[in-house]
């Protein structure tokens, strides 16, 4: 992985041993260019020599920084098989680069040996959690769409950010000059800060961001406020003076006023002993996740976070813990505030790659998955959640240059948020009011209760592809027991809790099975309208047409549909306009479907809007257009296969 800004961060802990034979001069000299990132001429070196069992897993871990898996791969078989010579982290490193070479089931037999060695071992922790699903996360996923960006070189392009309408980004494209700097690891010049505009799928040729924040070495990748008058970024630590010789990382922030941006300040907690970079600030500029590897993590770089008081001090850094956090290396944070996920790269839990992409909700780490992720390093994941779009880098084989950044659209919601809904009743179908409700997570841990309404009906809404357990308690009833299994994005699963009056009969257990089909039918596509107009554009006429070939393929699927407008114009007003666009999108299905019936729907003006274009009695949001089309929708749920 050539990436500068992950150069401290990417380095492993080897354990100290016993050697057969003492270093020669080469080694020593491998050994020294090791130590600066300069890995092509410890190549060089540890190639001209014999070498000892602490050189050769130098030598290894040097090839596989420079992407030589194949060369790494035979000399961490050399390692592991030296009697005296390897170590648990062999194991792990062996694992890796056999998996980014393709040989799956050589690194899971290399994964399962490291397991029983360190069975406490983080890693060790998700990859026995997640191998099952080891073989699905390498399939392409219909709902990522990712597109490389035309405007990356052969140099190293990475690690965007949004500021206002541009996108910034880190690269090491560079004019000629007479003083040629480049870095140890890449041989690259060293890293600026770049802009670009949006143009529809694509960026616009860059510019340089701002000529008087460049530093002797490298800057960036860098994050911004919601109002990008505020930015934190990553720069080298020129002037650490420390015995180990070593350039850390630092955080530098810096403020816009009157179009100038501020001379950079050094966030408090940098340290010539360790490194923190990779940047993320809340849309507040207040909060602040980033990468470190001082000192108390559970290994390699871990993340953290740290807020600002009103004094303009920040709180000292929390590491966001085990869960998280593992003994390799978990980099480049983002955090959608909209969302409340936390995106993040790691090379610790169980991936695909080298380092695979991640997010993080409810106390869960789960892989995004191919095409996002690939056999080798993906990182730095932006995303708007209202657009479902963003952009991350990877150095995958298929790219232009050394790290690329590419666009990727998710057509599904990253966190799909649904509702189960049911009733409580007794065998003989009378409905039960009163009933206490209670909703269990697949480990029994509470998630919800409710009480049923006088119709016993309840309903809750929860994360979608997870099973649930239902329980229902009424005083003079036994326990009444149910399970659920949620699907895809706006799916309805209706679950029945039968509850005993006689308690000489055991409980009548009812387990209704949800047809994973309903899961994939369910993915139902809204449809948009025109300022103040109701009629079928002919984009929306495409999306109904699918829905008809669904409902025609299923004769007994049932849909409910609801439609909304964005905020101008007045309440009653938009109630309307809202029915008129939901009775246009029922009639447009019932003309070319059987039993037309199936389709219901009404409208719901204004109301669940699904930004912050928002309008106040008088005052009209000043939202950009292609917001407000986000919330004149018509929206399809599948609520019978």
């Amino acid at each position: 992985m050539k990436k500068i800004i992950s150069i401290i961060f990417a380095l492993a802990s080897f354990s100290s041993m016993l050697v057969a034979q003492n270093k020669t001069s080469s080694e020593i000299k491998g050994d020294a260019f090791y130590f600066v990132y300069n890995f092509d001429k410890a190549i060089d070196k540890y190639e001209s020599t014999v070498l000892t069992e602490d050189g050769i897993r130098k030598y290894a871990a040097s090839l596989q920084k420079m992407n030589r898996f194949p060369e790494a791969e035979t000399e961490y078989a050399v390692l592991v098989k030296l009697s005296n010579g390897n170590t648990p982290e062999d194991y792990f490193k062996y694992a890796s680069v056999l998996k980014s070479n393709g040989k799956d089931n050589d690194y899971m037999a290399w994964m399962d040996q490291f397991s029983t060695l360190r069975p406490t071992d983080l890693r060790v922790i998700s990859y026995q959690k997640n191998k099952s699903n080891f073989n699905a996360l390498k399939i392409d996923k219909e709902s990522q769409s990712v597109a490389l960006l035309e405007f990356n070189t052969v140099d190293q392009d990475f690690g965007t950010a949004f500021m206002n309408d541009k996108i910034v980004f880190a690269s090491s494209r560079a004019k000629p000059s007479f003083i040629k700097r480049t870095d140890n690891w890449t041989g690259l010049p060293f890293l600026n800060l770049y802009q670009s505009s949006v143009q529809e799928s694509q960026l616009s040729k860059p510019e340089k961001f701002d000529k008087t924040m460049k530093s002797i070495q490298n800057d960036g990748p860098a994050s911004f406020s919601k109002k990008g008058t505020f930015m934190a970024y990553t720069r080298n630590h020129v002037k650490d003076k420390s015995d180990d010789k070593i350039v850390e990382l630092q955080i530098q922030f810096s403020t816009l006023t009157n179009n100038k941006w501020s001379k950079p300040v050094s966030f408090e907690f940098n340290n010539a002993g360790y490194s923190v970079g990779h940047p993320c600030l809340s849309e507040d500029g207040k909060t602040m996740y980033f990468t470190s590897d001082m000192p108390g993590g559970f290994g390699g770089a871990d993340l953290y976070k740290t807020t600002q008081f009103e004094s303009g001090f920040w709180s000292k850094p929390m590491n966001l813990g085990n869960q998280i956090n593992t003994e390799s290396n978990e980099m480049f944070p983002f955090y959608d505030e909209q969302a409340k996920i936390l995106y993040f790269a790691s090379d610790g839990h169980m991936g695909i790659g080298g380092l695979d992409l991640f997010y993080f909700n409810n106390g869960e780490v789960i892989n995004l998955g191919s095409p996002v992720n690939s056999r080798q390093d993906d990182f730095a994941l932006i995303m708007n959640s209202n657009s479902q779009k963003g952009y991350f880098s990877s150095n995958r084989v298929t790219g232009i240059g050394s790290d690329d950044i590419y666009s990727v659209q998710f057509t599904d919601k990253i966190l799909k948020e649904i509702r189960i809904e049911g009733v409580a009743k007794t065998k003989d179908i009378k409905q039960l009011s009163d009933v206490v409700v209670t909703l269990l997570d697949e480990k029994g841990s509470l998630v919800q209760s409710t009480d049923t309404k006088s119709d016993g009906k309840f309903s809750f809404k929860v994360l979608a592809d997870k099973k649930f357990t239902l329980k229902g308690n009424k005083s003079g009833y036994l326990e009444g027991v149910n399970t659920a299994q949620t699907f895809g994005q706006d799916s309805i699963v209706i679950s029945d809790l039968l509850l005993s009056i006689n308690p000489k009969n055991p409980v009548d257990i009812e387990i209704i099975e949800v047809n994973a089909d309903l899961g994939k039918i369910s993915k139902l596509k809204p449809i948009y309208f025109d300022y103040d107009m109701y009629n079928i554009r002919e984009d929306a006429a495409l999306e109904l047409d699918k829905i008809v070939v669904k409902m025609n393929k299923y004769p007994t699927m049932e849909v409910s549909l609801k439609s909304y407008t964005d905020c101008r114009g007045s309440a009653d007003y938009n109630q309307g306009l809202s029915d008129k666009r939901a009775t246009s999108s029922a009639e447009y299905i019932q003309a070319r479907i059987s039993n037309p019936s199936r389709i219901t729907g009404k409208g719901y003006g204004e109301s669940n809007s699904l930004n912050d274009c928002k309008c106040e009695e008088n005052v009209i949001s000043d939202c950009p257009k292609e917001e407000h089309q986000q919330n004149r929708r018509t929206e399809f749920i599948v609520i019978k296969k």
